[in-house]
């Protein structure tokens, strides 16, 4: 016996090694599921020998110390032990010659945990479905075998199965190293040892980002859950294309498959620092070679790729980064990963699963079942000397079965683009076949209209004023008008710009508080076929002086209350109040012809620099807008619509004249914002068919008093602005047909409709903004201008005659964001809109904000909507909006700003809601209660004036902590005592996340469980603390659980 054997079997006890805590930790926090179970089964035809096969195994089991392993509860990382005998006891079960009762028997026994401080770690099963009709099953932990491993134990059982079927000897070579050998060694290895390239990974990983791939459902704290498998093949002419092409370039087949991986996950996450987990079989020794046992390591290829970036050239840089890995394959990756876990794995085998023979039956190998993830996405390619097998694993609490198998192809697709251009662009690689590009394109885009709509739109009023002139056109207010009252009076008033110069390409400004002459004056520019210019009155005097500047119009119309702010303005002046004011004017017997690129309007939007750009928008876009709303809405002249709109924004110009060229009636809403119960009395008194409202209204509205929206005559509600929550719909009556809108006024409003119904995709509080209108195409598009796939998130960009023309005297910025088109004819235009968006499975589209709206915190990209629609999920929040600031530190944080019902809200309370519904990352660092959210005056969040408010109950716990721990509270003094220990700190918060703060990693988390087990006499899994994450969520766990000592 040589020394390091009496050392093995003097110590009984073994420490984990590193590979196996990687594996015992992540089992434990994703709560013992099976993920890390290795299954295998095959379909045996013939007589199979049970009570053979059970010998053979039992003799495998004395061969291979690992399989005799147990596990010992030391309270922290537990040790092992090698039993010097062990029986093994094959399970029989019947089970009916049906494919599916048959698959569920495979799925259960590959999913059932094994208990490792009372079993052993391997299992045989035999289904036996009719005679000589069997499924063998065995299954094995990775804690005391790997693929590798796996290759060995077959090729022993079938010896030993063969042996014994003869009545021979069963015999099997002597092992150069006992499993017990191997473990002294490595507890002799000194942690000081960096031969294993701790300082290389550590290097290496430094400030790795996670891996923030697209998901069907809303990612939890859950470390892992339920999996799944998606098999799909590589034929064999692209294999044999990928050999020769590994030659040409001479590199590995492995590192081609990574690059192409590495690639996609580029793509497909718009990230340019992308981390891609492949394992190493860590068998460095040749004495380990023919040993069972967990010597796998998952090391990490880190790659920075950019669109430009040539695919060859990113191919050799991948390459040489695989290899200088595989130099430093020992290394234990887990305490480097401890805030940005590996995510994506490709694994490349000789083999999938071993062939396998056994002497007298007939033996097919059955494809491999996952029924948990270890990782998100896990790709799996073994090589079979000709075609290859491949299965993708993925995480079914994130993904469904529909992207799995996109997610293939598109892998697929790359393979194929390099093979046919290895010196291409990246960025330029397609993703997409043909017939997926013409989904996104035509089948999912707005039908072309056959003609262009007339761009005469005052014709469409007038017409109707002249066929119904004493039908009501303004409703409401000390002076209500028909049709032919207000015929009459926009004749007048484009009789007196007329006469003011008013003309095509003319700019006209209106500077007016909100009133029915607003309808009047706009009409009136249109007639003229001048520019319309709506003005804010609420802007400050500096920015009005610098729009009217900007815009240089040909007459100013105005009321003498605004008069003394245009001490600058030294243009035409129309007061419609002043002592002129209605004189009559004489009309020219011509009207201007209109053309249809001619200017309609010209209206300001808020810009990234705090300059207001200024839109315009040409007759023959308006006029295709106002032809697809009427038709859209279904609007008649027995409509009666609410204008709700600030006549600055340009909703109001859709909110005005859609009803007006369709014969209908408009009510408009009063300067003073109405209160819900107030609008809902407003719409009852005009029996209002049609209410347009912000979201922001709405959802305060909906949240609130408004009663339901009991309005028995209103039968189409529109929103939009910003995104619509899903749970607000709810009080919607039954017939009232709600949309969800969306549409930048670059390109004319509104672009695309959704139902506004309490609906959502996956977890995604907000609802999707539908698909585009008539006449429009909306592409989602990489920073390459690349379609990206159904699921995955790009640019919003949108194209079609309802683009504006650009940026008044912003050349630059108009070329920008004007673009060419790439998928339309020669010299149309697309607009680029800033907006971040997605194609769901449906064709609909979900919003996910502004580009510069997606922040980041701690490496992790946040959208702020989304956090928002999970405040408003929190009983009595009527409003909720967040910003980000940057801490003491200069790190970003979260800052919540929440409304409603505030002495009810707390908080904590607050904190405790957010985190059943969002990840860590996501939750707000601070809590501040307002009375209201202040608006702009398009009716949208004012995230400046939140910044410049004063705070109120802020939601960090202010030192000393102990200020926020009741004198009985003894589980919360001591879950923060051992916390503090654990981190080596004394100003740890309640609410601080101690993975993102403190960089909280596996052995901590351990520790954390051991000692409050012993210390509160409860049963925490590593799983609770992991999800609970901070100490006042880990005291709320004990809770429930703790009996105070007498």
């Amino acid at each position: 016996m040589n020394a390091t054997t009496e050392l093995a079997a003097s110590q009984h006890r073994f420490a984990l090694t590193s590979a196996q805590r990687r594996i015992w930790y992540a089992d434990k926090a994703g709560g013992e599921c099976g993920a890390y179970n290795i299954p295998m089964a095959w379909q045996v035809t013939g007589p199979l020998n049970e009570a053979l096969l059970e010998r053979a195994l039992q003799l495998l089991l004395q061969q291979h110390d690992a399989l005799r392993t147990r596990l010992i509860d030391t309270g922290e990382v537990p040790m092992q032990y090698i039993l010097a005998h062990a029986d093994f006891a094959l399970q029989r079960v019947s089970v009916p010659a049906d494919t599916d009762a048959i698959q569920a028997a495979i799925r259960r026994e590959a999913r059932m945990p094994f208990e490792l401080t009372s079993e052993l770690p391997i299992r045989g099963t035999v289904l036996q479905i009719a005679p000589e009709q069997t499924v063998f099953l065995m299954t094995v932990h990775h804690l005391v075998a790997d693929g590798w491993s796996m290759g060995l134990l077959l090729r022993d059982l079938r010896a030993l199965y063969a042996a014994l079927l003869h009545d021979a000897e069963p015999r099997l070579p002597a092992l150069p190293l006992r499993y017990a050998d191997y473990l002294a060694q490595q507890e002799q290895t000194p942690e000081t040892d960096d031969s294993n390239g701790r300082a290389y990974w550590t290097s290496l990983l430094r400030e790795a980002p996670p891996l923030l791939l697209p998901t069907d459902f809303r990612r939890s704290d859950q470390v892992q859950s339920g999996g799944d498998c998606h098999h799909f093949d590589l034929d064999a002419q692209l294999v044999e294309g990928l050999r020769a092409l590994a030659t040409a370039q001479r590199v590995t087949l492995f590192a081609i498959l990574a690059s192409c991986m590495q690639v996609q996950l580029h793509r497909y996450t718009g990230q340019s620092d992308v981390c891609l987990g492949y394992p190493a079989a860590n068998r460095g020794q040749r004495r380990t070679q023919r040993l069972v046992g967990c010597f796998i390591n998952t090391l990490v290829l880190r790659s920075e790729l950019k669109p430009q970036d040539i695919f060859s050239t990113q191919l050799q840089k991948i390459a040489a980064d695989i290899a200088a890995g595989r130099q430093h394959e020992g290394g234990d990756l887990l305490p480097l990963m401890a805030k940005s876990p590996v995510r994506a794995l490709l694994n490349f085998n000789p083999y999938d699963q071993p062939s396998w023979e056994l002497e007298g039956v007939q033996v097919q190998t059955m494809r491999r079942v996952s029924t948990a993830a270890a990782f998100d996405m896990a790709l799996i390619v073994s090589d079979n000397a000709g075609a290859m097998r491949a299965r993708l694993e993925y995480h079914t609490g994130l993904f469904d079965a529909r992207t799995a198998a996109q997610f293939a192809a598109h892998y697929c697709n790359v393979l194929r683009a390099i093979l046919a251009e290895p010196d291409a662009e990246i960025g330029a690689l397609p993703l997409l076949d043909k017939a997926q590009a013409r989904r996104l394109l035509v089948d999912w885009n707005g039908a072309p209209a056959a003609d262009a709509a007339c761009p005469d739109i005052y014709r469409l009023f007038e017409a109707h004023a002249l066929a119904r002139p004493d039908a009501p056109a303004i409703l409401g207010g000390s002076d209500p008008l028909t049709y032919a009252q207000l015929h009459r009076q926009v004749e007048a008033m484009a009789g007196q710009l007329t006469a003011a110069g008013a003309g095509p390409e003319r700019m006209i400004a209106v500077l007016l508080e909100r009133a029915q002459v607003n309808i009047v004056v706009l009409l009136a520019v249109l007639k003229t076929g001048a520019v319309y210019v709506p003005l804010d009155p609420a802007v400050p005097d500096a920015r009005l002086t610098g729009m009217l500047d900007e815009v240089a119009p040909t007459v100013l119309l105005t009321q003498r209350a605004q008069q003394h702010r245009l001490s600058a303005y030294t243009g035409r002046l129309l007061l419609l109040d002043g002592p002129a004011a209605g004189a009559p004017a004489v009309l020219p017997p011509v009207r201007p012809m209109i053309h249809p690129q001619q200017l309609a309007y010209c209206i300001f939007t808020s810009g990234s620099t705090g300059k207001p750009k200024a839109v315009m928008v040409p007759y023959g876009a308006l006029a295709d807008h106002l032809r697809t709303c009427i038709a859209t809405y279904d609007v008649t002249a027995a409509d009666r619509a609410l204008q709700f709109a600030s006549t600055s924004f340009d909703t109001s110009i859709e909110q005005m004249l859609v009803p007006l060229c369709a014969g209908a009636s408009l009510l408009i809403r009063p300067e003073q914002v109405w209160s819900p119960m107030e609008l809902t009395r407003e719409l009852n008194e005009h029996a209002i068919t049609i209410a347009d409202i912000p979201t922001s209204y709405w959802h305060a509205y909906a949240g609130g008093e408004g009663g339901g929206l009991a309005v028995p005559s209103l039968r189409l509600l529109l929103t939009g602005g910003e995104p619509a929550l899903a749970a607000r719909s709810v009080v919607l009556n039954n017939g009232v047909r709600a949309l969800n809108a969306y549409g930048p006024t670059e390109a004319t409003v509104t672009c695309t409709l959704g139902a506004l119904v309490n609906v959502r995709f996956g977890s995604s509080p907000f609802v999707p903004i539908g698909r585009p209108l008539a006449n429009t195409r909306v592409y989602i598009l990489d920073a390459a201008l690349q379609l990206v796939p159904a699921g995955v998130e790009g640019e919003i960009h949108i194209a079609g005659p309802r683009l504006a023309r650009g940026y008044l005297a912003r050349p630059e910025l108009t070329a920008a964001q004007f673009i060419p088109d790439p998928f339309g004819a020669p010299g149309s235009r697309m607009y680029r809109t800033g907006d971040v968006g997605r194609h769901l499975p449906d064709g609909s589209i979900e919003f996910l904000g502004r580009k510069d709206q997606q922040v980041k915190v701690r490496g992790f990209r946040i959208e702020l909507g989304e956090v928002e629609g999970a405040l408003l999920q929190c009983p009595g929040v009527l409003q909720a909006a967040l910003c980000v600031e940057r801490n003491d530190a200069g790190d970003n944080e979260l800052v919540a700003f929440v409304a409603g019902d505030v002495p009810a809200l707390s908080a904590a309370g607050l904190r405790r809601h957010v985190q059943g519904l969002l990840p860590h990352y996501m939750i707000p660092s601070v809590f501040t209660f307002i009375d209201s959210l202040p608006l702009t005056s398009n009716g949208k969040v004012d995230r400046k004036a939140l910044l410049a408010m004063p705070r109120q109950a802020p939601g960090r716990t202010a030192p000393p902590v102990q200020a926020g721990i009741g004198p009985d509270d003894k589980v919360l003094a001591g879950v923060l005592a051992i916390a503090a220990h654990i981190a080596g700190a004394n100003d740890l918060q309640l609410d601080e996340d101690l993975i993102a703060s403190r960089g909280f990693h596996s052995m901590q988390w351990v520790r954390m469980v051991a000692q409050c087990n012993i210390e509160f006499s409860c049963r925490l899994s590593v799983r609770d603390v992991v999800k609970a994450r901070t100490v006042d969520g880990i005291a709320s766990r004990i809770r429930p659980y703790y009996q105070p000592k007498q």
